[in-house]
């Protein structure tokens, strides 16, 4: 499990007009697009093959039950404590860790997923857009009214008291559109729910949850409640409409709540201090992922050799299970075993052929070990990987490794230039295109991409 810190900001123009009217909106329930949104400033993702796979189990029917297209939808897990989700720059879910902490059980989450998929398909962000274009006459007006009242009194604050008039009718503006979204949101995913074979009281009782919050102060509230409006008659709504449902008897598996059990107790293990986690999971408590838990907080105490005990304990239990092989395998790699833990990472992608990064860690293992017999090994795995997810700067920044170890510099700058272009650094990633164009046979594919790299900035710019 990784957690990747990001850099991009958002697009906020603090200091105009415009920025102060967004600003408003986002304390006021409006889902705004954040650009680049793999590396929005202040969000810190985790990356975990097993955390994504189960996500993921969630989002494909929900998506798909609203005719959109699954493959396209992007799922992000942010670490941070508190109960947040939202939607940003088209079809990218971003979930908190303290939304799966704070809900009992994997429906709960489904139905927050499913609200924020009624988000997309409703087109919302693009219409939040479009309200906070209105919202921004009246505080324009507002402005003006106030500069020119300022500059016809001796007193500064006469101004502002209108400036601030002015601002609080665009914020009215854009919290009653907001409104009417979140209550459509729901609406849409009771039906994706219901349309995935799913109890929509996930979603009404994941709302249940917030709604007392509305009456906490703003600093005390879950970020979701100021940006998700919830009231009774919203809830009395979903709940009139979760009567009808044909599913609103069923349950979850027994697999689902077993597999969301390991996973907030990995995420807790990863993310809490080792002492506070073996209390909540203390050794009379033998479940799988009780067990899970230890293995991962004596690694990270570190007590080494009580962690590989508890991590070969559960594969001699469970040897099929691939998520507890990746362990094994970072334990070892983290450990400076490198050579000992590339079967283990080897097994993991046996096991799940289809998780790109079990390959990009297995990829990792082989490049780390210096063996030149292992290069192109490492080299298949990292290209499977990037087939399957294109933007994942570890990947190619390894696999330019491996093709420079191998002496094919060609493609070691031309993975060099899309490991520079997975994180916007476009300047440099022209510059290593521009050599990768020079070393690679002309015309060939790889040729072709790294000149497609290289044209990307305005000739005047390279």
């Amino acid at each position: 499990m990784r957690q990747q810190a990001n850099t991009a900001g958002r697009a906020l123009i603090l200091g105009t007009a415009w920025g102060l009217v967004w600003a408003a909106a986002i304390g006021l329930g409006i889902d705004l697009a954040l650009p680049q949104p793999a590396r929005a400033q202040g969000v810190a993702l985790i990356r975990d093959a097993e955390t994504e796979a189960i996500i993921r189990s969630y989002v494909n029917p929900i998506v798909t039950a609203a005719g959109l297209d699954a493959t396209a939808v992007r799922v992000y897990i942010v670490n941070d404590p508190s109960f947040n989700a939202f939607v940003a720059e088209g079809q990218n879910i971003f979930i908190n860790t303290g939304t799966i902490m704070r809900l009992d059980k994997p429906n709960q989450v489904i139905g927050v997923i499913a609200h924020e998929a009624g988000h997309i398909s409703g087109g919302h962000l693009v219409r939040a857009r479009e309200q906070i274009d209105k919202a921004f006459i009246p505080y324009i007006l507002g402005m003006l009214i106030g500069i020119a009242a300022a500059a016809g009194s001796r007193s500064p604050n006469a101004g502002v008291a209108v400036m601030g008039a002015g601002q609080t009718i665009a914020e009215r503006y854009v919290l009653h559109y907001s409104r009417d979204q979140e209550s459509r949101a729901d609406q849409a995913g009771i039906g994706f729910m219901d349309g995935a074979g799913r109890n929509p009281s996930g979603l009404l009782e994941s709302m249940e949850k917030l709604a007392n919050q509305e009456i906490l102060s703003a600093v005390r509230q879950d970020p979701y409640v100021r940006t998700h409006p919830i009231s009774r008659d919203r809830v009395a709504a979903m709940r009139e409409r979760v009567d009808l449902s044909p599913n609103k008897d069923k349950a979850d598996s027994p697999e689902e709540i077993a597999a969301y059990a390991r996973m907030r107790a990995k995420l807790r293990a990863f993310t809490e201090p080792p002492p506070v986690l073996m209390r909540q999971y203390p050794e009379t408590d033998q479940s799988v992922a009780a067990r899970y838990a230890r293995a991962i907080a004596l690694h990270r105490a570190p007590e080494r050799q009580k962690a590989y005990a508890e991590i070969d304990r559960l594969i001699a239990d469970f040897p099929n299970d691939p998520y507890f092989w990746e362990l094994k395998g970072q334990m070892l790699f983290e450990n400076g075993e490198i050579k000992k833990s590339v079967e283990p990472y080897r097994m993991s992608v046996q096991l799940a052929p289809k998780s790109a990064l079990l390959k990009v860690s297995l990829g990792q293992a082989l490049v780390s070990t210096e063996d030149s017999k292992l290069v192109d090994e490492a080299i298949t795995n990292l290209i499977a990987a990037n087939r399957v997810e294109s933007d994942n700067p570890t990947s190619w920044g390894q696999l330019a490794i491996a093709y420079d170890r191998k002496g094919d510099v060609g493609m070691a700058e031309l993975a060099t230039a899309e490991q520079f272009t997975t994180v916007n650094a476009i300047p440099d990633a022209v510059r290593h295109a521009r050599k990768a164009t020079k070393l690679l046979p002309r015309n060939t594919p790889q040729w072709v991409r790294a000149q497609d790299i290289a044209n990307i900035l305005p000739l005047e710019d390279r």
